[in-house]
């Protein structure tokens, strides 16, 4: 469901609420945005119930979660999970009836809400707010962190300045480079997909927020790559050798990615046989490996190589560059 432009009237106003007298409520797979009265009510109970939200998309309401004594004012909010929400807007934090607040307010104790998984952004000044004690593995951002495991990063969503289109919840995907991804806590098994029908799967690394695809199979980006020196003297019973130090391998990489380099004889074109290689796991950034002129401990002789460098997605895309360099008789 959509759900936006409701106004606040002292309690309501929420798009979503999650009521006293009510027993394995499930809210998930919905977006909400604009709405005075905030994302979520939440009441208090005095009687034991379950209820879940999970996989939705907040956008600039007017709070995260209002809370409300509604049946007793002993109650609380036991028994609910909010797990893998994503929630942006100028302040993402609590209210009770309406007027911000640092914490779930209960009458009856600390309030037993299981909160994690949860990516928070504040795109103005955000208040912060407690979770303890069950408040772990979120991800926060432009707010204050508080529980336990959390993260403090840049989502980097895909396109997180977007507003006011029909694929809006889009544009508030993880970007390939999310520091989200792949650092949640495990799912509970009752759900199987996320907001954008994405399968998860217990055998891959869940992300916090409410997108669990795979990034695109892009080719990394292989870039500034070098060898320092590019000349070797070959020596009598050791072949070729550029003195203690060696030479250094220089590239860059714009995602962790295996690079395999390949000798070859230089100037016979690209069918020249590959007289051998090496393959090394590449991180994002600079990397810098020692080369010695030989391969596989054993030396080459006098002449001019071309050494190739291929850096390979897991999905098999690949970005090469390739240097010469000389051995001298």
């Amino acid at each position: 469901n959509e759900v936006f432009g409701m106004r606040f009237n002292g309690c309501d106003g929420s798009g979503f609420d999650i009521d006293y007298d009510q027993d394995g409520t499930v809210v998930q797979f919905n977006f909400s945005h604009n709405n005075e009265g905030g994302f979520m009510l939440l009441c208090t109970d005095d009687e034991p119930r379950t209820a879940a939200v999970r996989f939705n998309l907040s956008l600039d309401d007017g709070f995260m979660f209002n809370t409300s004594p509604c049946k007793s004012a002993p109650g609380n909010y036991n028994g609910i999970e909010i797990y893998n929400n994503t929630v942006v807007a100028p302040d993402p934090g609590l209210a009770f009836l309406g007027s911000p607040t640092s914490s779930f307010v209960s009458g009856n104790g600390p309030p037993q809400i299981n909160f994690f998984n949860n990516l928070v952004v504040a795109t103005g000044n955000g208040r912060g707010f407690d979770c303890e004690p069950d408040c772990h593995d979120n991800l926060f951002w432009g707010i204050a962190p508080t529980g336990n495991a959390y993260l403090v990063a840049d989502p980097k969503f895909v396109a997180g300045d977007h507003r006011g289109t029909p694929d809006t919840p889009a544009g508030f995907r993880l970007g390939a480079h999310s520091p989200a991804r792949g650092a949640a806590a495990p799912i509970p098994t009752s759900v199987s997909s996320d907001y954008f029908g994405a399968p998860i799967k217990p055998s891959r690394a869940p992300s916090i927020g409410f997108d669990q695809s795979l990034p695109p199979d892009t080719a990394p980006k292989l870039t500034g790559f070098r060898l320092e020196p590019r000349r070797f003297r070959a020596r009598p019973g050791r072949g070729a050798s550029i003195g203690r130090r060696g030479s250094r391998l220089r590239f860059r990489l714009d995602s962790a990615a295996k690079v395999t380099f390949k000798v070859s004889r230089a100037g016979h074109g690209k069918g020249t046989r590959t007289l051998g290689s090496f393959t090394v796991s590449g991180r994002r950034g600079s990397n810098a490996r020692r080369f010695t002129g030989r391969l596989h401990h054993l030396p080459l002789g006098p002449g001019s190589y071309r050494l190739g460098a291929v850096a390979r997605s897991a999905g098999g895309r690949s970005d090469q560059r390739h240097r010469r360099f000389r051995i001298i008789g």
